[in-house]
């Protein structure tokens, strides 16, 4: 779709996870995110078959890691899954970068001290701050 993205036209971002585990083994772990009601789930993920689904209810991506051993993204490669989704953005957006993915909330279960753990990461928007090619001037939704 179009960049920067166009009131009532649909454009597709690619979202990346990562996680890291810098301390103890973790055992249920999860991270879940809000998607707002202009933001639609498109069922494309990398890698294939990683567990992570869309919650049509809720209107959450879910992230069923389980097992995090300690480490991960240290001593051996981050996790990572990459999704798409879809943004069509309304009148109302109009001169504004606007959220594609909520706060995301991860938590587990700490095994050695049998204590649950959370972290938060901030909302995605389309100020794609990170992304190298992407430009200042495809942040903000045009008319």
């Amino acid at each position: 779709g179009p960049l920067p993205p166009k009131v009532g036209q649909a454009t597709t971002y690619t979202v990346t996870w990562e996680v890291r585990n810098f301390s103890n083994d973790l055992e249920n772990f999860e991270v879940r995110a809000p998607l707002p009601p202009n933001v639609r789930w498109i069922s494309k993920i990398f890698p294939t078959g990683e567990p992570i689904s869309f919650d049509n209810k809720s209107s959450e991506i879910v992230w069923n890691i389980g097992n995090l051993p300690a480490g991960v993204g240290i001593a051996t490669p981050a996790k990572s899954v990459a999704f798409q989704i879809s943004l069509t953005p309304s009148v109302s957006d109009i001169g504004r970068a606007v959220t594609l993915v909520g706060i995301s909330k991860a938590s587990g279960i700490d095994t050695f001290t049998d204590k649950k753990v959370e972290a938060e990461a901030e909302k995605t928007t389309t100020e794609l701050k990170d992304d190298p090619l992407s430009k200042f001037d495809e942040w903000v939704v045009s008319p």
